[in-house]
């Protein structure tokens, strides 16, 4: 969501994790802020644990057409893509390999993107 389009926005944290129940003595909404349903869901199965991170791709050595958004998990170490159409509507998902222990995505000026390890290393994600 752009931020301009942020301004009395609600996501619903910490009540809510995506659309589920989080923190029941928590309110989800207040007055005067609208709620925005997750464009995708990331579930807790399979040793996922946590999203790091998280950029739009702008670059150009990936051939890419439309809006892809770079994240990955830190217990996992998978990351993926996630594809948002005009409407901001989920278009897929595709995994783009692992990192262990990653623990944030970056960009740099040409809008070229980063895994970042807490091992130390970083990791260019890139065509092929």
């Amino acid at each position: 969501m752009p931020f301009d389009q942020l301004q009395g926005v609600s996501f619903g944290w910490s009540a809510l994790e995506g659309t589920h129940a989080f923190n029941a003595d928590q309110q989800a909404l207040h007055e005067n802020f609208t709620a925005v349903e997750p464009v995708y869901e990331y579930e807790h199965v399979d040793n996922n644990c946590s999203i790091s991170g998280g950029v739009v791709y702008r670059g150009s050595q990936v051939p890419v057409s439309g809006t892809w958004y770079i994240f990955s998990d830190y217990c996992t170490g998978k990351v993926q893509a996630l594809c948002i159409d005009d409407q901001r509507k989920n278009c897929g998902v595709v995994d783009l390999g692992t990192v262990e222990k990653s623990v944030g995505i970056v960009s740099d000026a040409q809008g070229e993107v980063w895994v970042l390890s807490q091992n130390g290393l970083i990791v260019p994600i890139i065509a092929g």
